[in-house]
């Protein structure tokens, strides 16, 4: 396989994982992750995103899928954990770059978003 081929291969599988972080609800699992630096049970993230059981199911297998996340039964519960911290940190960084885009941005994702303001 060429450099290029590499390069177009790798290409795919990024944009495989941006189309799942695509959705506000994943995004919001990945910093809830992030924030907590610990794996969180799955009745934990459904208090948090105050969604149903069958949308976190739903929600968690694309995410898995793709390999953002990683999820293992405890018992009865399902535990859930970024698959690598780098993860967490390049939504971060994205956010981070998003803030400091706009004033007005600034604002509308902090007012949607106020349990990320204390991510560091």
């Amino acid at each position: 396989m060429s450099r290029n081929d590499w390069d177009i291969e790798a290409y795919k599988i990024q944009a495989r994982f941006a189309r799942v972080m695509g959705h506000p609800i994943r995004l919001r699992i990945l910093f809830l992750l992030e924030a907590h630096a610990r794996e969180m049970a799955s009745a934990e993230l459904i208090a948090d995103l105050e969604i149903s059981k069958a949308s976190l199911s739903q929600h968690l297998s694309k995410m898995s899928a793709v390999g953002l996340i990683q999820t293992v039964r405890v018992g009865r519960y399902l535990h859930v954990r970024l698959a690598n911290p780098s993860i967490g940190k390049a939504c971060l960084l994205v956010r981070e770059a998003l803030l400091t885009n706009s004033e007005e941005q600034t604002a509308l994702l902090e007012a949607a978003h106020p349990e990320s303001q204390n991510i560091q």
